[in-house]
């Protein structure tokens, strides 16, 4: 992820410090969780039923992780402010489409509507976490699976209108030119990769999630959203 960041959009160390920290730390919490599950507790089928704090803080660290990367609420609202909150996909697409004569209300509707849903899910993922660490319990939560289910979709929805975005903005840039026509190409289907590798997971992910929440079949579906884009 924060190569494909690097690469891509030239963001500042900073930024990409930070995001590679919270990758390794989301690498290291799911290692933990792994170990916990499968040496720690091996053969012990009552471990199922709890939560470790790796379990707890994931839902937490990989949501940020996303949510980093999906928009940057402050640049929406005050622009050139920070040039750290600058190269984040969502401000890319309202940069490119500000630089259209007119900048529709519903471009701007969509853009708030891609803050706002990451924001929902970076607060389910928050709320799912302090839950976990107040009832340790990790299986037969009502509140937990409506949650989860509800941290899922809108962070799919985001997903498929940022990308539905980014296509259609760089589909509007072509110039007619062969050589420039074929570099907006191969961007239009790096973002559809970017973009659809992690939405379905996330799709896998709630699919699983939905038909069998007891079983955990989900987990592998899960945390890969975060790092295989």
């Amino acid at each position: 992820m924060a190569v494909v960041l690097n690469t891509y959009l030239n963001i500042t160390l900073p930024l990409l410090t930070f995001i590679r920290l919270l990758c390794t730390l989301c690498c290291v919490i799911i290692l933990h969780g792994i170990y916990w599950f499968t040496i720690t507790n091996y053969g012990n089928t009552s471990a199922i039923q709890r939560s470790p704090w790796s379990v707890s803080l994931l839902t937490t660290m990989m949501s940020a992780v996303m949510t980093i990367v999906r928009l940057s609420v402050l640049t929406v609202v005050i622009r050139h402010t920070s040039d750290i909150f600058d190269r984040v996909f969502l401000t890319r697409v309202y940069k490119l489409y500000r630089a259209k004569p007119v900048l529709s209300p519903a471009i701007v509707l969509l853009i708030v509507l891609v803050a706002l849903l990451s924001l929902a899910d970076l607060g389910g993922a928050i709320a799912i976490t302090v839950t976990f660490f107040q009832s340790i319990k990790l299986l037969g939560l009502t509140s937990i699976e409506n949650l989860f289910t509800a941290m899922f979709s809108v962070g799919i929805a985001a997903d498929v209108i940022l990308t539905a975005m980014l296509c259609a903005t760089l589909h509007r840039s072509r110039s007619g030119l062969q050589r420039t026509d074929s570099v907006i190409n191969l961007l239009i289907m790096y973002t559809i990769r970017t973009g659809a590798i992690p939405c379905g997971c996330a799709i896998a992910t709630l699919i699983a999630f939905v038909c069998s929440p007891e079983s955990m079949i989900y987990a592998p579906f899960y945390v890969q959203t975060a790092n295989c884009g």
